[in-house]
């Protein structure tokens, strides 16, 4: 009888922050860090570390059932499964396509004569409606790789679905969670707001050192980087690593992807010029309710019923406030009518799209408006409908020069924020190009229901160049 194989994997942290990512038992645990910094390598460690972790039943089996997830298909056999199979293909079987999602089981004995006898499925959930695919799931946990591309409500989902295997038949989990690994996202990204802003009970973000620097500027105002001695993983890249991968790049995309900052830009983001202006005239902060103004709100009756309701002040001279934000779903004006009272402002105009005129069938059937209005929700006016793609582009220029002259909450509005740094042209994969229409995801919700109110309300403004477009112009 042959003898039995054993496996040696020496497993450790490149870098400080590696490691306290790596020894962290939080329940749900994430990392920021640039291109090459091995954060992915240290997800998939941590994750047949919990493998193994996992306290045996009573026929002295660790079971458990991880999901790998990422975004679109393509980047998830290229990079995550690839360099799942690269470290640890030889602990079990993989089995690729069919009806199943791919996956590998893993079956390997330790040396306390333990069996550990895991699951790693990899999924790809690049829409919001794909929460269906996780509904009915029995996880100990997942794997996020590559955070800042997934949307809220997967995570969401997510979230809510660790901790169900194995059952407390069979012992229950040891641990359960979340992990996760990304570059930079943006400002505003809801990764952003949760690291630094919300800091939820029992959610642990670790941030990487840069691979670069900033140390000063030239005189064309372009930013001098230099390398940064502290970065982690070096051992493993070529020389000269960052150095060498800024040639060529914007100090844009070098600050997200290779120094690890928070990006103010979104690839295709339609207003991502505007917000960037705000930021730099420090125009996104606090904007205190001034109760000698009317209150207007714009609306938007979003996908799955969502709502999204900005909250505004015309001040005198012509300066846009927006001074608060709410979002809600499966609620009806009631709820919203209630709301509205709750925050006890002064209201002027209730601005709302087009769809709210649209009557429910059956006899004396009342429309969305009439029904908002008989809860008091008055004067309510209704926008135009766009009725072709360019007259939808006709409102986003609109909403840019109703941004050029805006003062935004940043606490109170932070969600609202994050949507319209998102907002952005829809990607064509086949063509490799932007279509002309916007992207339908969770960001348009919000971004529509401002687009309301500037092109319902919102008188129209001359604004200069300079304003519109603040970096194109010298």
């Amino acid at each position: 009888m042959a003898a039995p194989t054993t496996l040696e994997i020496l497993m450790r942290p490149q870098g400080y922050i590696l490691g306290e990512y790596m020894r962290s038992r939080a329940r749900c645990t994430f990392i920021m860090g640039p291109l090459g910094s091995g954060k992915t390598y240290q997800s998939a460690q941590k994750v047949l570390t919990l493998m193994c972790e996992q306290a045996p039943n009573s026929k002295r089996e660790r079971k458990t059932r991880f999901y790998a997830v990422r975004n679109t298909y393509p980047d998830l056999l290229s990079t995550t499964v690839k360099d799942w199979l690269d470290l640890f293909g030889d602990l079990g079987q993989y089995k690729g396509g069919g009806m199943e999602a791919p996956t590998h089981y893993l079956d390997f004995w330790l040396p306390d004569e333990t069996r550990v006898v895991a699951e790693m499925v990899f999924m790809a959930l690049d829409r919001e409606d794909a929460v269906k695919k996780l509904r009915g799931a029995q996880v100990t946990g997942f794997w996020l790789n590559e955070i800042k591309e997934l949307q809220k409500p997967i995570v969401d989902m997510a979230d809510l679905r660790h901790g169900r295997y194995p059952s407390l038949a069979d012992g229950g989990a040891t641990w359960h969670g979340m992990i996760g690994d990304t570059n930079a996202p943006e400002h505003g990204h809801w990764y952003y707001q949760l690291a630094q802003n919300v800091r939820p009970d029992g959610w642990e973000f670790y941030k990487q050192p840069g691979g670069v620097l900033r140390s000063g500027k030239n005189t064309d105002g372009s930013v001098i980087w230099s390398a940064n001695l502290q970065a982690e993983n070096l051992s493993n890249l070529p020389s000269d690593y960052y150095i060498r991968g800024m040639a060529g790049k914007s100090d844009e995309w070098i600050a997200c992807n290779l120094a690890n900052e928070y990006s103010n830009l979104v690839e295709g983001a339609y207003y991502a010029a505007q917000m960037s202006g705000l930021r730099a005239a420090g125009r996104i902060t606090e904007v205190p309710y001034d109760p000698g103004l009317p209150v207007n709100t714009f609306w938007d009756l979003g996908r799955s019923d969502a709502m999204c309701i900005w909250f505004h002040q015309l001040a005198p001279g012509g300066a846009n406030r927006l001074i608060d934000y709410h979002t809600g779903v499966n609620a009806g004006f009631d709820v919203y009518a209630k709301m509205l009272r709750e925050k006890k402002y002064h209201y002027g105009t209730h601005v709302m799209p087009h769809d709210t005129s649209v009557r429910d069938l059956g006899p004396g059937s009342l429309s969305r408006k009439e029904h908002a209005e008989a809860l008091g929700i008055t004067p309510i006016s209704v926008a135009k409908r766009p009725r072709n793609i360019d007259e939808v582009l006709d409102g986003i220029e609109s909403t840019r020069r109703f941004l050029a002259q805006c003062w935004i909450d940043e606490t109170k509005c932070a969600l609202g924020i994050s949507a319209l740094d998102n907002y952005r042209r829809e990607w064509d994969s086949a063509t490799g190009k932007f279509k002309p229409n916007p992207c339908h995801d969770w960001a348009s919700d919000g971004a529509d229901a401002l687009r309301t109110g500037a092109t319902g309300f919102v008188a129209a403004q001359y604004v200069s160049e300079r304003e519109l477009y603040p970096e194109c112009v010298a």
